[in-house]
């Protein structure tokens, strides 16, 4: 049984990025301390949830018919700015 309520996963899942883009990663390792498996899924798949959307709703802004490929490719130019390449 999950430790956490539905209000406080939905913290850490609105938490994490605001950490993540501010390079607060002690912040974002504290939000995510503790977290059992099936509390550390839920806050994937609301992450992605929220992922999608965006990428959606910029597809949708710019007419890009294809939000998948879009998808893809960010991805893939975020790997390869953390490979540093």
């Amino acid at each position: 049984m999950s430790a956490r309520t539905a209000e406080e996963l939905r913290r850490i899942v609105y938490g994490l990025p605001l950490a993540v883009v501010g390079d607060d990663d002690e912040g974002a390792d504290l939000l995510l301390e503790g977290l059992d498996r099936v509390e550390m899924e839920a806050v994937c798949q609301a992450l992605a949830r929220m992922v999608t959307q965006a990428v959606e709703v910029l597809c949708e802004k710019t007419g890009e018919p294809d939000p998948k490929a879009s998808m893809v490719r960010l991805l893939q130019a975020e790997a390869l700015g953390i490979a540093g390449e």
